[in-house]
């Protein structure tokens, strides 16, 4: 029984390494995903706010 319980910890260790291993490399790739969305949106934002104050401006340079 000794030697199973050792294999099995073996088994059990390599599992644990390899599941947190997909986990931290599923976290990375997640995150620069929604790295990399934000800064899009935070762009397109930006765009946004601009031509709203050149609308503004043009607006009160016409009156």
């Amino acid at each position: 029984m000794a030697t199973l319980d050792h294999e099995n910890d073996g088994v059990i260790c390599f599992f644990l390494v390899s599941t947190t291993f997909i986990l931290v490399v599923i976290t990375y790739f997640v995150t620069q995903y929604a790295t990399e969305i934000a800064k899009k949106r935070y762009a397109e934002y930006q765009r946004t706010q601009q031509f709203y104050r050149y609308e503004v401006q043009d607006d009160e340079s016409s009156h």
